[in-house]
């Protein structure tokens, strides 16, 4: 099933109505420029740049990440029109998509949210996400990685739209492997984190690949079918609740794609060395 991306009123509409009169904020200006200039096909390595200058802060926050372990880059960089070229255009849109996305929904969420947490969990399945597309559909490998640290952004607007409602959710994970924060979402509001992500991703004209993924990220018949295996099974790790889903994980990895135990241990182990790095700029 192919998705379409509604008329952004649409969107903006049903996001209103299914959160109380909650308005998505929407991504500063020199985002929203830099955003449209890495998909101009036309756009200079030297105008980005410029542009990503305009906002000091943004330049801070993209070089730090750039410049984390994650990225795998030879040399610490300290120059955006190094960093660019040194990346490319995907992987910057990456982390600049994972830098809005952040400080856009985080500005007010309850005191009993650990946005700490949220995140360090958010770099881990983008980390490992990456390292599985590698493996599985290297084409997507960047695409695969944003997906991974998007997937759940939702969560945030909910615990801060719902924060009573919400609380109840996650006391209900607390130590319990056989509950899932969709299922409970659900039974509690008729629909859960993936379609509030996705109708963001389409009100932040977010790709079509990035739109697909958030929808349907929790989704097994989709995960195999619909959207790529790595975004899919990385939402075994869980990081909301109860820190657990390695097993299963790792049982999908080699019953599904034939990825031994080893292979599975060294990447889960190297997704949190450079998620390590990733969180300390990102939370």
């Amino acid at each position: 099933m192919r998705i379409f991306k509604r008329k952004q009123q649409d969107t903006k509409e049903e996001l209103r109505e299914l959160l109380d009169g909650y308005e998505l904020p929407s991504f500063p200006g020199v985002v929203m420029d830099v955003l449209a200039m890495l998909r101009d096909p036309d756009t200079t390595v030297g105008s980005i740049g410029e542009q990503i200058q305009k906002d000091p802060a943004l330049l801070v926050k993209v070089l730090s990440t750039v410049n984390a372990a994650a990225f795998g880059l030879p040399v610490q960089v300290s120059n955006i029109n190094r960093a660019t070229a040194l990346l490319g255009l995907s992987r910057l849109e990456s982390i600049i998509l994972s830098h809005a996305v952040k400080d856009t929904v985080s500005s007010q969420r309850p005191p009993w949210f650990d946005a700490r947490q949220f995140w360090a969990g958010a770099a881990r399945r983008a980390n490992l996400a990456r390292q599985l597309a590698l493996r599985l559909h290297p084409t997507t490998e960047v695409e695969s990685f944003t997906a991974g640290m998007l997937q759940d952004m939702a969560v945030l607007v909910l615990a801060t739209v719902k924060p009573k409602e919400y609380q109840e959710i996650f006391f209900a994970l607390e130590g319990n492997n056989e509950l899932w924060l969709h299922n409970l979402e659900q039974e509690k509001f008729s629909f859960d984190h993936q379609a509030i992500g996705s109708l963001m991703a389409e009100e932040w004209d977010l790709s079509e690949y990035l739109v697909n993924a958030i929808s349907q990220h929790h989704n097994e018949a989709f995960g195999d079918e619909m959207i790529d295996p790595a975004v899919h099974l990385v939402t075994y790790i869980r990081s909301t609740g109860v820190e657990s889903g390695i097993d299963e994980f790792k049982a999908r990895c080699s019953k599904h794609y034939q990825l031994d135990e080893v292979t599975v241990s060294q990447m889960l182990e190297s997704a949190d060395e450079d998620a390590a790095q990733l969180k300390e700029v990102l939370a």
